[in-house]
């Protein structure tokens, strides 16, 4: 078969079925109404409002959303790590969310969906602005900014790596300011990383909500289908699942509330005087890394009280009491532990190494902190034997340079 039979031949051939175009005018105006908001009509074209109100008392799990007018702004301060100011008020800020056409990011990528949670009176009202068409996206965006100017934060999960930036870029595509990266802003990913760790494998909200706040979404969607849930829409009109997306971005920004709160008071009770060891412990690092030394302490000490420990937890809180002590400067206190350290484990490097130090710098007894360097050595060297790492090889070489420093100033000391 030459070219020309197989050109006609595929004139011949009928077209393959084509899905049906994405609607015009009167599709965004069912859609509209499928979605329980209003058309918002611009030059560029429309974009549709919708608006939800949850009265405070709602529970969400079994948490009311009416208990973050409780929240004590200095603990919340405290699980930020103090990335927050004394004047920020969860009352005044916005929680945020987005859905977007695609999930890594970058310039090409469009946010077709804010959602936008606040505190107003006895409710809490979620905000939603749906892009049917994305040459809306000014007038969108527009109203989001006035959003942003009514309150004085922000509050997202994720959003400081991933919202804020989608966000900041499509307000400058658009030649807007972008004042979305000028409010103080609270990421609750990070704060949930420090308390949570890996409890529960990861930290993704979704797990939060089942495992911390007991909440099973109804008719919810996973969230890596929305990008091509959307898209299908733009190009096919295919809306049946669109209600389901604004579903789940309501319930992300509704757990936010609920999480919040749940974080502020375990931080709260983790500093209890029976509160569950490894939590406090968590919450006591969190006072060391803002300079709280004395309140790391007092967490440490009810936790060493605790009949519940095992060997290993208690070795690994009698470390961090210690190092709490020393930076306190109360020496006598952190001998304590060390000396209490090697009793239990004998190829624990750091109280070995701190005793040395002590002994050395503080009440300059060379001799003892010779013997100290030396036992830190032998567990050291002891522990290469089974497995040469270079951290090991690392810690065997500062411990040969400590020893000739204080062999030394023995002999210096001798002449």
């Amino acid at each position: 078969m030459n070219i020309k039979d197989k050109l006609r031949q595929l004139d011949r051939t009928s077209p393959a079925p084509q899905k049906p175009v994405a609607p015009q005018a009167t599709g965004v105006e069912a859609l509209a109404a499928q979605l329980g908001g209003e058309i918002m009509n611009t030059g560029h074209g429309p974009w549709i409002h919708v608006v939800r109100q949850l009265p405070l008392q709602t529970r969400h799990g079994p948490m009311p959303l009416d208990r973050i007018f409780a929240i004590e702004n200095a603990i919340l301060r405290l699980i930020a790590k103090n990335q927050i100011s004394e004047r920020y008020d969860l009352r005044q800020a916005l929680f945020i969310d987005t859905e977007t056409t695609g999930l890594a990011g970058g310039a090409g990528t469009y946010v077709f969906l804010i959602g936008a949670g606040y505190v107003q009176g006895e409710h809490f009202v979620v905000e939603q602005m749906f892009l049917p068409q994305l040459g809306a996206e000014a007038a969108m965006l527009a109203h989001f900014e006035t959003l942003l100017s009514a309150h004085q934060g922000l509050v997202s999960f994720n959003g400081k790596s991933y919202d804020v930036p989608l966000l900041t870029n499509r307000f400058i595509q658009q030649r807007m300011s972008p004042f979305v990266g000028m409010h103080e802003h609270l990421d609750l990913l990070h704060i949930a990383r420090r308390l949570f760790a890996n409890d529960f494998g990861d930290c993704s909200l979704g797990t939060l909500e089942r495992q911390v706040l007991q909440v099973q979404r109804n008719g919810d969607i996973p969230g890596a289908e929305i990008p091509r849930i959307y898209m299908d829409y733009l190009r096919y009109g295919e809306a049946d699942l669109l209600p389901a997306v604004l579903y789940h971005n309501r319930m992300d920004i509704v757990s936010m509330v609920a999480l919040v709160i749940h974080l502020v008071e375990m931080a709260r009770l983790a500093q209890q005087p029976n509160a569950e060891p490894v939590q406090a412990a968590r919450v006591a690092k969190l006072h060391m890394a803002v300079r709280a030394p004395q309140r790391a302490a007092h967490i440490f000490e009810n936790i060493l009280s605790s009949p519940t420990l095992r060997g290993d937890e208690e070795i690994e809180f009698l470390l961090h009491y210690a190092r709490t002590q020393k930076k306190l400067r109360q020496y006598p206190l952190a001998l304590q532990a060390w000396q209490q350290i090697i009793e239990k484990n004998t190829f624990c490097l750091e109280p070995f190494v701190e005793l040395a130090k002590f002994h050395e710098h503080q009440d300059k007894d060379f001799a003892r902190a010779l013997q100290y360097t030396e036992r830190a050595l032998r567990a050291v060297e002891t522990k290469l034997q089974l497995a040469s790492t270079r951290a090991l090889l690392q810690d065997h070489k500062a411990l040969l340079h400590r020893r000739n420093r204080l062999l030394q100033k023995l002999r210096r000391l001798k002449k």
